[in-house]
């Protein structure tokens, strides 16, 4: 005997396992040395894994939670470090990604000193930072800063230091990832240099001339003439200051002097001032007027004037060569030859006359 039966074997959709995937991107995000650190790796179809570090190493102090999949610490030192993570799933197997982690040194100032500054002369430097997240923003908190100010977003120092001293500036940095830096700097502010020749002598033509800029303030400054003109043949020596030289035409020269004083660190500082010298065309040139001498007599009273043009009086007379006859005398004060001759004979002598310039 045979039985048969019809049976129906229906076949329905089962469970299918879905490929997992880390997509997190890499490099991660930087962090920063001193700076709490917190990343959370993404991945698709990963519900329910265990994640791990399956080969090279987190940055030290960091740590990978297995089930979270967050990598956080306070990472200590700053460096590039490359692992590899890894997700595994029960059933489905393990997918594994390499990654990159740089570790950034902490927000930092760059500088130690600022330069120095001059009282009542515009004053500027910047002040620049590295490490941490830019961008960085300033700040000054300084009640001793000397009326300068600090620009939040460039680090600028600038203003128009109002007294000389020293002077306290307190620099702050943050970052934008909440790290912050601070540093004092100490700025000396020198008094202004000052020109203190209010006016210069008048000179004489064919004169040596000789006058001394003044300043105070001015250590190592140089001096030029900045505008018009010295009188002709004067100079200016630059580093002492002095105007010398022997003047050849007469006039009023009008001029400006400048004086340029460096600042250690700093810009050098300029001053100026406005200065005349008058050279005027003096007396004619000294000579001797009188061309020849009358005789005299052996016994008899002799007395002749000598004379004399130009130069500056009063005069002083001297014989130069040759000597007077015996018994004669030249006054020094007035070039009177007098006396009685006691001998006979022919004298030839050159007479000198001196001005009260000493010109000859």
């Amino acid at each position: 005997m045979r039985t048969l039966r019809t049976l129906i074997l229906a076949l329905v959709p089962g469970a299918i396992a879905l490929a997992q995937t880390i997509t997190s991107t890499s490099p991660l995000p930087n962090g920063t040395v001193n700076v709490p650190y917190s990343n959370q790796l993404i991945c698709t179809n990963c519900t329910g894994g265990v994640w791990a570090v399956s080969s090279g190493s987190l940055p030290p102090v960091l740590a990978l939670n297995p089930s979270t999949r967050v990598i956080s610490g306070t990472p200590t030192t700053a460096a590039t470090y490359n692992f590899q993570i890894s997700m595994s799933l029960i059933g489905a197997g393990t997918a594994t990604k390499n990654f990159s982690l740089t570790i950034i040194p902490p927000v930092a100032i760059n500088q130690t000193s600022i330069p120095n500054g001059v009282q009542g002369s515009a004053y500027s430097t910047t002040i620049t930072a590295s490490g941490g997240t830019p961008p960085y923003f300033w700040s000054m908190l300084s009640p001793n800063s000397d009326g300068l100010t600090i620009n939040g977003n460039t680090g600028v120092i600038s203003g128009t230091p109002t007294a000389a001293g020293q002077f306290t500036l307190n620099v702050t940095v943050s970052d934008s990832n909440s790290g912050v830096a601070s540093r004092s700097f100490t700025l000396t502010v020198a008094p202004p240099p000052i020109i203190t020749t209010s006016s210069l002598p008048n000179g004489t033509v064919n004169q040596p001339y000789s006058a001394q800029e003044t300043c105070t303030n001015c250590t190592g400054g140089s001096w030029s003439v900045s505008s018009g003109a010295l009188p002709p043949v004067l100079s200016l020596n630059s580093q002492s200051g002095a105007i010398t030289g022997t003047p050849a035409t007469a006039a009023t020269y009008n001029f400006q002097v400048t004086l340029t004083v460096p600042v250690a660190g700093g810009t050098p500082v300029v001053v100026t001032q406005t200065q005349s010298i008058t050279i005027t065309a003096g007396a004619a040139p000294l000579s001797v007027f009188t061309s020849f001498l009358p005789n005299g007599a052996v016994g008899t009273a002799y007395s002749q004037s000598l004379a004399a043009t130009g130069g500056q009086p009063p005069y002083t007379w001297s014989l130069a060569l040759g000597i007077l006859p015996a018994g004669l005398t030249l006054n020094a004060t007035n070039g009177v030859i007098s006396g009685t001759p006691t001998a006979l004979g022919n004298f030839g002598i050159t007479v000198q006359v001196t001005d009260s310039t000493q010109a000859s």
